[in-house]
């Protein structure tokens, strides 16, 4: 999946390989690498295209660096499902607790006698009454 530049011999690591490396979508990955204060390497393009692109050779410091971050950001993920699992049992034998419906306000309805009148119907009816 990793592609190379031509007249490379080191494989270029980009954000969706290294997200199917680490089970992940690429849009994640990426908000993690941000999230971890990396930038986008340089691709030395002048000109027209892109400065920066996610994209490392095999081997480069900040790609391992990421690497091991994810590892351990899901070590700490299972470790706080773990915690919620074992803080959630002993209290009432893992069932919901049941809200109670609240309430609906009630809106205000005009009584059959009374009308409501507009204003606008008030100044036709002096006009039609002029005539």
């Amino acid at each position: 999946m990793a592609k190379k530049k031509e007249g490379a011999s080191e494989k270029i690591i980009r954000v969706p390989d290294l997200a199917k490396e680490l089970g992940v979508e690429p849009r994640t990955l990426r908000m993690f690498i941000r999230k971890l204060g990396f930038n986008a390497p340089e691709t030395g393009i002048e000109g027209f295209g892109p400065k920066r692109k996610y994209e490392w050779k095999e081997g480069d410091k900040q790609l391992k660096q990421i690497r091991e971050a994810w590892k351990e950001a899901q070590k700490e993920q299972k470790e706080e499902k773990k915690e919620e699992k074992s803080a959630g049992k002993g209290k009432g034998k893992g069932k919901a607790k049941k809200e109670e419906p609240q309430p609906e306000p009630e809106e205000e309805e005009l009584e059959e006698d009374e009308e409501f009148e507009y204003e606008d119907e008030d100044e036709e009816e002096e006009d039609e009454e002029e005539e």
